[in-house]
Parts: structure tokens; sequence; C-alpha cells
């Protein structure tokens, strides 16, 4: 028996163009067999624009339709969005793909990036990078490869560019190819920094010698020098 699954159409009496690129009104059409509790989305319900039908998946749950764009929303070029709800958001030659029923993208654009796991992101724009498992408030994001923690990261009222690599905590601020998260031991205690030549913010610690703040490197190496052993000793001196 297959699986079930949610049926959209397009209505292509009422279209847009977006760069030289034909949208179509986005229209549930049902479904192969009707959900176990009343959907989400139902028949009849009008989305956005899309280009065409393999733009969004057509997986469904319990509560029918996983993935759903609203009548705000344009989705065009190469791109794929599932298991996401999109709101007033253009996505546009990127691969969205979220992981649980709460992951949604409002008021955004997302230009040729790749988007996936647990994201919550509210008024971004992420551009040619790769964002994975971050909560994205008021935030730009460009040229980016980062990775939030297991249970996700965010970011707020940033501007990013060029940043590579896993980060543990939060990033808020302007940062351009300088911004680096560190996990550091400090007599046997976890503490967590984000470290640039004009900032360090300690994002979280267990060490009774420093507490979560923000310092120039120079402050925060006379504050923990004497304490630290030589794999954070060196790592301040990056900044130093």
């Amino acid at each position: 028996m297959s699986k079930n699954k949610v049926i959209f159409k397009l209505d292509k009496n009422d279209s847009v163009v977006k760069h030289g690129h034909v949208l179509y009104r986005l229209i549930c059409d049902g479904y192969k067999e009707e959900p176990k509790f009343e959907p989400k989305v139902k028949k009849g319900d009008k989305g956005g624009y899309v280009e065409n039908l393999n733009q969004i998946s057509t997986a469904v749950d319990d509560f029918g339709a996983k993935t759903w764009i609203d009548e705000d929303s344009f989705v065009y070029g190469n791109s794929k969005v599932t298991h996401m709800v999109v709101s007033n958001s253009t996505i546009y030659e990127s691969i969205i793909t979220g992981y649980a029923n709460w992951n949604y993208i409002k008021n955004s654009t997302i230009n040729q990036s790749t988007v996936s796991g647990s994201v919550e992101i509210d008024d971004a724009y992420i551009g040619i990078s790769v964002v994975k498992k971050f909560h994205v408030r008021h935030s730009t994001i460009l040229n980016c490869d980062i990775i939030g923690a297991k249970f996700n990261s965010t970011m707020y009222d940033a501007i990013v560019a060029d940043l590579n690599g896993k980060f543990l905590n939060s990033i808020t601020g302007h940062y351009d190819n300088e911004l680096n998260q560190h996990e550091l031991y400090i007599q046997g205690h976890k503490v967590c920094i984000c470290a640039s030549h004009n900032m360090i913010a300690v994002t979280h610690s267990k060490s009774d010698i420093v507490a979560e703040g923000t310092w120039t490197p120079a402050e925060f190496m006379n504050l923990v020098y004497d304490y630290s052993n030589d794999k954070v000793k060196a790592i301040i001196e990056q900044y130093v």
C-alpha cells in the first residue's frame, strides 16, 4: 500500500513573473487519503507562487501536509522545500529541509543557499550559505557554512559573512571573516567563547574564574591566563 500524500495543483490563471521566472499559484487539492486528524492545510487552500510542483514536498503526517508556503511567498529557480512552513518569504535557488513540525521561515529571503535541520528563521536574509540547526532572527548571513549545536544555536541582530564552523551558543553583532567559537577548559571547567580581534564574548562558562560576559582579548587574557592550559593560551594569543 502506497503512502499517503497531499495533492497540490497550480492555478495557471494566477501567475507572477520573478526575475524572468513564471510562477503559478499553489493550491491544495486534497489528500490521497484523509489524514488521521483535521489537516492544517485543507482542500481548496491557496498558497503562494511556485514554478512547478516538484519544488514542494507532498509528504504528510497525521495532521496533513508537512510543507506549505503561504499566499505571500515565492519559490523559484532550482529550489526545493521539504518539511517547512514558509510565510511572507522568497526562496530562490535554495534547498530547504526542515526537521520538526514547528520549523518555519517567515519574513525572509533565502538566496542560493541550503537551510536544514530544526530551524526557525524570521526577518533574515541568507545568501550563498549553508545554515544548519540555527534559530535566526533579524540577521543577514552571507557566504557562510555554519552549523548550530545539538539543541540549536541562536543568531539575532547579526550581520555575518565568510564564517565557517560549528557554533555552540548565540551570535549577535557584526562580524566579517573573524568570528571563531571555541570550547576551552580552565581548571577543568568548560568555557565557550566567541572570539574576534576586537572582542571575546563568553557565551557559556562552568568556571568560577570567568562568568558570561564580554572583554577585549587582552582583558580576557589577563583574567584567565594564569589559570589556563596551553590550548587556552594559544587560542587567546591569536587575538591579542
